[in-house]
């Protein structure tokens, strides 16, 4: 896995998060990415390595500050359009843009091996 730096001066909160292309390519869609990327600054762009989208690194309030030397932290972007959240977490961190609010949810990534399980009994001495 190849590591790069990301770097943008002027705020600490960078995230990554991905769009499918049927979202990028409908029309009806298009005020809601503008919006968002309205509340954006994209720092880099690419192709999905599923291949179904495009990956953005963007730096926004969205997004938890990080630390020099932290991984960038992938997230889902949620949105309620004229009306509060559900959840009252998302609603207090809620980030209004063109009439959207938007939040971002941290994902959970687990790069680790996993757990081997056998069927045969182990016997240990």
């Amino acid at each position: 896995m190849e590591h790069q730096q990301i770097a943008y001066p002027h705020s600490p909160r960078i995230g990554k998060f991905h769009i499918p292309h049927e979202t990028l390519n409908d029309v009806v869609q298009r005020p809601l990415l503008q919006a968002l990327f309205g509340l954006c600054v994209v720092l880099e762009a690419g192709d999905h390595d599923s291949g179904r989208g495009k990956t953005y690194i963007a730096a926004s309030e969205l997004f938890d500050a990080l630390e020099e030397g932290d991984e960038v932290p992938e997230y889902r972007i949620e949105f309620a359009y004229g009306m509060p959240f559900e959840s009252a977490d998302y609603e207090a961190r809620r980030l209004n843009g063109g009439g959207c609010g938007f939040v971002a949810i941290r994902k959970i990534i687990v790069r680790v091996p996993p757990i081997q399980v056998s069927l045969r009994p182990q016997i240990t001495h």
